[in-house]
């Protein structure tokens, strides 16, 4: 193995990290915003408020090693310009 080889691994184990980080639950549609409850027709939340919300209470879960009851642990890429829902 030489450097060049080491090197990709290294930029391979980097870029999974850089990946993992961005990964979130997959979240269903159920009528109601997952962080406040109120009544929707479409999306997962009711506004960007909420969505970052969950996110900030979904991170700080992760970071603290706490799993919410009732959350699938699927998750996706986030990809830029889609719904997070």
């Amino acid at each position: 193995m030489d450097i060049v080889d080491l090197a990709q691994e290294e930029e391979i184990a980097r870029m999974a990290r850089l990946l993992n980080g961005r990964l979130r639950p997959v979240l269903a549609f159920t009528g109601e915003c997952h962080n406040c409850a109120e009544r929707l027709d479409e999306g997962c939340f009711c506004d960007a408020d909420c969505r970052d919300d969950h996110e900030r209470r979904f991170r700080a879960r992760v970071i603290n090693g706490v799993q919410a009851r009732g959350h699938r642990t699927v998750v996706r890429v986030d990809l830029p310009g889609y719904p997070l829902c």
